[in-house]
């Protein structure tokens, strides 16, 4: 894949087209579902890197236009997914009874509007802190192409947290000519329901989601390394994955399903 274009143009505001849901049960996919199942004894993240490279394809399906893609729309599409993830499994556990919303844990925080928003270490792990967290990999790929000069996670962090319910939330501090297009909420909202069936196709578990988003933004790193530098690349994921991990499941599926 070609990225053949840099200069900012608005995205297109639909939401990306879902498999058609019959391509879930065909021979083939049985036969690859069952091979992964083979080699998972080995290789634990086999069925995560599987899905991770099917989602690379169809994202770059999603966002190309005649120009080709535009690299920070790919990623910051793929950071908001990648965060929305997290929370997104960590409010399935909530309501599963397998986790407590509870401080330090889980903290869901109710504004004036009824506005709901999530934090808490549960979704700080899967975030920013666990070896195999999105940053932990995306992070890991940036040094890996030669960053030096890494985003400050804690001042993102801190600014997410402070902007909770106000226009500023999900506004990346990026370069004019890096904004990958859309909120983190409009990427989170527009990609989720054709990604989860990308993410479901191998049976993945829901807690590995996140990890294979990273590994598919790792993919598409490697693919961009001549576009742009791995700093800004591992910035603008960041920037939108993190406060996409503090939106309201419930909320953003219901206006997903009615746009």
């Amino acid at each position: 894949m070609v990225f053949g274009w840099r200069k900012r143009r608005a995205a297109p505001q639909t939401p990306v087209q879902a498999t058609p849901s019959g391509a879930g049960k065909s021979p083939s996919l049985a036969a690859m579902k069952q091979a992964i199942a083979d080699l998972e004894l080995d290789n634990p993240m086999i069925r995560a890197a599987m899905t991770g490279k099917d989602l690379t394809a169809s994202a770059l399906a999603w966002f190309k236009d005649d120009r080709g893609v535009r690299v920070e729309t790919v990623l910051g599409g793929l950071g908001a997914l990648a965060g929305f993830c997290a929370v997104h499994d960590v409010a399935g556990r909530v309501a599963e009874g397998r986790l407590k919303a509870v401080m330090p844990d889980v903290a869901i925080v109710a504004m004036d509007d009824g506005t709901r928003y999530w934090s808490g270490e549960a979704i700080d792990a899967v975030v920013v802190e666990d070896r195999y967290s999105i940053w932990g990999v995306v992070g890991g790929m940036a040094e890996t192409l030669g960053a030096t000069d890494l985003p400050d996670l804690d001042e993102i962090l801190r600014r997410v947290a402070g902007t909770l319910g106000s226009d500023a939330f999900d506004r990346p501090a990026l370069p004019p000519a890096h904004l990958p297009g859309r909120s983190a909420r409009r990427f989170a909202r527009d990609m989720f329901p054709a990604a989860r069936a990308v993410l479901e196709k191998y049976d993945l578990p829901r807690g590995q989601w996140p990890l294979a988003v990273a590994l598919s933004i790792q993919e598409i790193m490697e693919m961009a390394k001549d576009r742009l530098a791995p700093e800004m690349m591992a910035r603008i994921v960041m920037e939108m994955a993190i406060p996409a991990s503090k939106l309201d499941p419930e909320a953003l599926l219901a206006t997903s399903a009615a746009a």
